[in-house]
């Protein structure tokens, strides 16, 4: 998960956790997509695997 702040950006990877108090930001919403990742586990089975990304905009108050 990435959250982008003006010039700041807070990254992290799947493992770790991260708390972010939302009502503190105004943010409207950008941008969506969805990506489909293929891993193959063995020569017959394939998993997909879905991942949605959001971009948001600050909204100055």
């Amino acid at each position: 998960m990435i959250i982008k702040i003006e010039h700041f950006q807070f990254g992290m990877d799947i493992s770790d956790k991260i708390i972010v108090d939302m009502s503190k930001i105004k943010l409207e919403p950008k941008k969506q997509k969805l990506f489909r990742i293929n891993q193959e586990i063995d020569e017959i089975n394939v998993q997909t695997k879905i991942i949605c990304v959001y971009e948001y905009e600050v909204v100055e108050e």
